[in-house]
C-alpha cells in the first residue's frame, strides 16, 4: 500500500509493478487533501463551528490517517482496532468518537482508558453497559445517542428496516435521554445519526438537520445542553454507481446510465446553511459534525492489477472483486 504525494499518478507503472508485484493499491495524497479541504472549507464558510470525523473503517492505513490528522481532521471509530490505528497515527483522544451498534467490553474499557471525545449509543442497553464499565473504572463519559429519524420516502421497505439497527427512534429520543440521564458517569451532551451510504441527494440531509435541531431544542427545554450534533456519513463517491431497479433495467437493455452525483461542496454548503438557520433558537450554538468516509477514500486511489488469463470474452486478473469490497447495494 502506497500513498503518493502531490505529483499524482505521473509515474513509471511498469517499474513500480516490477518492484512491488501485483495486485496493490495506489493512493494519491493530493486527492485526499483536496476532498478534505473542499468539505471543510464549504462547511466553515456557512457555519463556523464544525468538526469532521473521518470514518476510519473506510481505510485506516497509517498513511491515510496521518495525512488526515495533518489536515486537521478528527476520526470516527467503531472498534478497538480502529482506535489503536488512530492513536498510532497521532490522533489525540479528544479527536475521536466511538459509535456503532456493537461495542464489546474490552473495546469500551480501552476507549475509556484513552479518554476519547465522545461515545455515541445505539440503544439504552448500550448506554447502560458503558455506564457500568465507566463506574468501575472511575471515568466520566461525554456521550449522546444516535437517532433513527423519519425521512419519509427516502428509505422504504427492506432498506428502511436495515437502517433501524443504527440508533433509537426519534419519537422516543427525549424519553430515552431522560432515562439515560439517571445513569451514573454519563454526560449526555450530543446527538448523532446515520442515514445510510452513497446518498446521492442533499435533500435527506436537510430533512435530518431539521429533525435533529428540533430534537436539540426539545432536549434543551428538558435541561440538557447539546454541544455537538453529528449528521453521520453517507456522502457519496463519484466512483460508485448506486444499483437501483431503474439503472439495473437500463443495464439489462444495454444502456449505460450514471446517476449524477452532486459535488461534495454542494452537500456541505446546503447543510451548513440550513443548520445555521435551525440553531438560531439555541443559546449555545452546537458543533456541526460529519463523518465522511467513502467520499474521501474511494476517489483517491486505484487498484493496480495484472492480466493473468485472456479467455474470450473474459479477461482474468490477479485481483478479484473481493479486493474492492462494497455494499451489496452498489455496483461498478
Amino acid at each position: 500500500m502506497k500513498l503518493l504525494s502531490d505529483q499524482g499518478f505521473d509515474i513509471d507503472f511498469a517499474a513500480l509493478v516490477e518492484k512491488l508485484g501485483t495486485p496493490f493499491f495506489l493512493f494519491q495524497e493530493k486527492v485526499l487533501k483536496e476532498r478534505y479541504q473542499t468539505l471543510s472549507d464549504a462547511l466553515v464558510k456557512h457555519y463556523p463551528h464544525t468538526r469532521i470525523y473521518y470514518s476510519a473503517k473506510t481505510n485506516f492505513s497509517k498513511w491515510v490517517l496521518r495525512s488526515l490528522r495533518g489536515y486537521g481532521s478528527n476520526v470516527e471509530i467503531a472498534c478497538g482496532q480502529e482506535l489503536l490505528a488512530a492513536r498510532r497515527a497521532g490522533f489525540e483522544p479528544q479527536q475521536i468518537c466511538f459509535d456503532g451498534p456493537v461495542k464489546v467490553a474490552d473495546d469500551i474499557r480501552y476507549a475509556l482508558q484513552e479518554g476519547i471525545g465522545y461515545f455515541y449509543f445505539d440503544s439504552l442497553e448500550d448506554a447502560k453497559r458503558v455506564s457500568a464499565i465507566a463506574v468501575a473504572m472511575g471515568k466520566k463519559v461525554k456521550s449522546g445517542f444516535r437517532i433513527h429519524p423519519r425521512l419519509g420516502g427516502f428509505l422504504s421497505g427492506a432498506a428502511e428496516f436495515y437502517i433501524t439497527k443504527f440508533g433509537i427512534p426519534i419519537e422516543k429520543a427525549v424519553e430515552i435521554y431522560q432515562e439515560a440521564q439517571q445513569l451514573p458517569n454519563l454526560e449526555l451532551e450530543a446527538i448523532s445519526s446515520h442515514i445510510g451510504s452513497q446518498i446521492i441527494s442533499v435533500r435527506p440531509y436537510l430533512q435530518l438537520v431539521d429533525q435533529l435541531t428540533r430534537l436539540a431544542i426539545l432536549l434543551t427545554k428538558q435541561g440538557f445542553t447539546i454541544h455537538e450534533i453529528n449528521l453521520g456519513g453517507g456522502f457519496p463517491s463519484g466512483t460508485l454507481i448506486k444499483t437501483t431497479p431503474f439503472n439495473f433495467a437500463l443495464r439489462f437493455l444495454g444502456v449505460q446510465y450514471r446517476h449524477p452525483v452532486p459535488e461534495l461542496a454542494t452537500y456541505a454548503e446546503e447543510i451548513a446553511k440550513r443548520f445555521g438557520q435551525r440553531v438560531e433558537r439555541l443559546a449555545l450554538k452546537p458543533v456541526l459534525a460529519t463523518e465522511p468516509g467513502r467520499s474521501f477514500a474511494s476517489q483517491m486511489g486505484i487498484l493496480v492489477s495484472r492480466v493473468s488469463v485472456l479467455k474470450e470474452p473474459w479477461v482474468i486478473l490477479d485481483a478479484s472483486k473481493y479486493f474492492i469490497p462494497e455494499s451489496i447495494f452498489f455496483a461498478q
